[in-house]
């Protein structure tokens, strides 16, 4: 879509051929907001800006309970999973895998469950659906990342529910730019029809 909408976009990329223009990627069933150069210039900036973790975003989730604080931070380090799932999991306490860290705020709570606005300091694989999990609440509709006997949903939702809401970075001529992503429709439906 991105290299017939902008044919240039085919050259940009360390690996254009497999992914052209894309500095960073959602998991597939993960909609939102995406950033995607057209200059190997811009490619080159924003993944340093990525690197160092100089872009901000922001998603929105529905977590299985009740959150009890109405902030915080999860620091649990991310690792591949030993088996050969390719899945990802918290290590709290260890020093074994990678740095990550997770802010979360509560926005409302809909009968059980969680509607949480996060935003991830550090890029890690499947980050909030494997930070969420780790303190016991993890996403609604995560089929990955779920909790061993959590019980089949009543009114199950379309997929997970996490969104990539809001996406902000600096352009080459230093200006901030900042973008929004309402919540889709078939999870705006999802709410209203368990709320």
């Amino acid at each position: 879509w991105a290299v017939a909408h902008d044919p240039k976009i085919k050259e940009v990329g360390d690996f254009p051929e497999q992914r052209p223009g894309i500095v960073h990627r959602l998991d597939r069933d993960v909609s939102g907001v995406m950033v995607i150069a057209k200059t190997q210039d811009v490619y080159d900036d924003l993944k340093s800006q990525f690197k160092t973790h100089a872009i901000h975003k922001e998603y929105t989730g529905l977590t299985h309970g009740r959150l009890t604080d109405p902030s915080g931070r999860i620091t649990f380090a991310i690792a591949r999973k030993a088996d050969k799932s390719g899945l990802m999991v918290a290590r709290p306490g260890s020093q074994e895998g990678k740095e990550a860290e997770t802010r979360f705020t509560v926005e409302r709570y809909i009968k059980n469950w969680t509607l949480v606005r996060a935003q991830t300091l550090t890029g890690r694989g499947h980050q909030i659906r494997v930070h969420f999990k780790a303190i016991g609440h993890p996403l609604v509709g995560d089929p990955l990342y779920k909790l061993r006997k959590q019980r089949p949903m009543k009114v199950p939702p379309p997929r997970v529910f996490l969104h990539a809401s809001k996406l902000g970075f600096t352009d080459l001529a230093g200006q901030q730019r900042k973008y929004d992503s309402p919540l889709p429709v078939d999870l705006v439906q999802y709410l209203a029809r368990v709320s």
